[in-house]
């Protein structure tokens, strides 16, 4: 079966794990952006037709599962994308903390859009306390960052095995 068809289902099987299981396991107060994760992946280990496309397909179902506006997600992984292209190109090898910390700003720019729309739609700026949980998941997922690119790159072995049986 062809590679290129079976990493977006991939993704869309992380993208409904991560709104079904971990939503419910954090009890809504972190939510774990384990797509960000594979969407900076995908930047840095990917080409742009392979990783761009599980990309899209998992921005599209998270604005479809999640989103209350309209092509957030895909927006946002795809400016997640292209950055981490232009950085893959200037960062030589896996440097951890680059990584780490490409991860975790990533991850407070989503927080900056976000209250940006919101207080573009009603016009309410959002109370300061909701900043605490924010930093909380971007360390999170600033830790996770390195045991989950291992996990994709087994996953990514796995499939280019399959292929060239």
């Amino acid at each position: 079966m062809n590679r290129h068809f079976l990493f977006p289902t991939f993704a869309l099987v992380f993208i409904i794990l991560q709104v079904t299981l971990l939503d419910a396991l954090s009890s809504g107060i972190i939510r774990i952006e384990l797509s960000l994760v594979l969407v900076i992946y995908c930047g840095f280990n990917l080409d742009f037709f392979k990783g761009g496309l599980p990309v899209v397909i998992m921005g599209v179902c998270l604005d479809a599962l999640v989103s209350n506006i309209p092509f957030f997600y895909t927006s946002f992984y795809l400016i997640v994308f292209l950055a981490a292209k232009v950085a893959s190109f200037r960062v030589y090898g896996e440097e951890f903390f680059f990584i780490m910390a490409f991860a975790f700003v990533c991850s407070l720019f989503q927080w900056v859009l976000i209250t940006l729309l919101y207080w573009y739609s009603t016009g309410i700026i959002p109370p300061i306390e909701s900043a605490g949980p924010v930093l909380l998941q971007a360390l999170l997922i600033a830790c996770l960052v390195q045991p989950l690119f291992a996990v994709f790159r087994i996953c990514e072995e796995v499939l280019h095995a399959e292929q060239e049986q």
